[in-house]
């Protein structure tokens, strides 16, 4: 049984009269200690998964159903309070999107960790500043960070309080939401290495999102390609650089600039635009932008199927559907 069973996920925004499809029917199986990297486009709901799983979701949330159990047990039937208390930080932590900002400015570091410890663990608050302390130091922050208010810290050193915030109540399973959004390169390189040393000491699940193909290669095991809410490929890293099945997937691998290699080609890009998804869209979301785009897939939407051993692709080019009826010559 997979540690992180994810089955028929969606999760729709209202808007005025309309719902926004920015999960539309994921599913991921994720084993215990595995590492999944979330890639696409801004926009392709990566950022609207990770608060889904959370259960982090905002006012204007249409529609949520489907699965989500950890360890076997379901999620989406705990009582939200229940699960406030009990399950959020403690057996799933979250690295947020521009986690540089969502420290509190008014109070210091330490003083935001001790909190978050004693309002999860009944333990007195020796522990909860000695917990902290560890954290900081195991993260590379120095014990001043502790008494110090974010805006006393650099863009790096308030990432890594953030990473520090959400191990402090070990979790099992830690989502990580573009954690190097707006680092420079040195300290992004630095960021990942801690993440994954970090990932790989306390055997934790992980899925790591972001818009960076190159960034996920150096931190998951296997890569899922979202697209307009949709997964379209999901393979293990070295499979999905190597040998892309999926057209977008293909393409996403061909904006990665790949400085002093002779022979790479210019620079791809993706044409068009994505889909509007406040519209239930029954054909390939691609096909609009996909160059290999046939009259099936104007028709109806690809399954997501095994290609090959371990390698999923929803694309009619790796589908026994888009092949004629035997005896058909049209």
């Amino acid at each position: 049984m997979a540690h992180l069973d994810i089955t028929a996920l969606r999760m729709f925004y209202k808007k005025q009269n309309s719902l926004i499809r920015a999960v539309d029917g994921i599913n991921i199986h994720v084993e215990k200690g595995e590492s999944v990297g979330i890639v696409g486009e801004s926009g392709c709901g990566k950022s609207s998964l990770a608060l889904t799983i959370f259960r982090n979701l905002p006012a204007n949330v249409g529609l949520f159903s489907g699965s989500i159990k950890l360890g076997g047990e379901e999620l989406t039937q705990i009582e939200r309070e229940n699960f406030r208390k009990n399950y959020r930080w403690k057996k799933m932590a979250m690295i947020p999107q521009s986690s540089m900002n969502a420290l509190d400015p008014i109070y210091p570091v330490g003083k935001q960790m001790v909190e978050t410890y004693l309002e999860h663990e009944d333990a007195p608050e020796r522990e909860a500043r000695e917990k902290t302390l560890e954290l900081l130091r195991e993260v590379n922050l120095p014990d001043t960070v502790f008494g110090s208010y974010p805006f006393q810290l650099s863009g790096g050193q308030k990432q890594r309080a953030m990473i520090a915030m959400s191990l402090l109540l070990d979790p099992e399973l830690l989502i990580a939401d573009e954690p190097t959004t707006a680092l420079d390169v040195v300290v992004q390189a630095k960021i990942l290495k801690l993440l994954k040393k970090q990932k790989e000491s306390r055997g934790m699940t992980s899925l790591f999102i972001s818009h960076d193909m190159g960034v996920v290669s150096s931190v998951a095991q296997r890569i899922a390609v979202m697209y307009g809410g949709q997964i379209v490929e999901i393979a293990d890293a070295k499979s999905v650089f190597s040998d892309p099945l999926h057209p977008y997937t293909q393409k996403l691998i061909g904006c990665i600039p790949r400085l002093g290699k002779k022979g790479s080609g210019e620079l791809q890009f993706i044409p068009g635009s994505p889909p509007a998804l406040n519209e239930e869209l029954k054909n390939c979301r691609f096909w609009p932008r996909c160059p290999f785009a046939m009259e099936i897939c104007k028709q109806k939407p690809p399954a997501l199927v095994e290609a090959k051993s371990g390698h999923f692709v929803a694309c009619f080019l790796h589908s026994m559907e888009s092949l004629p009826a035997e005896g058909d010559t049209s």
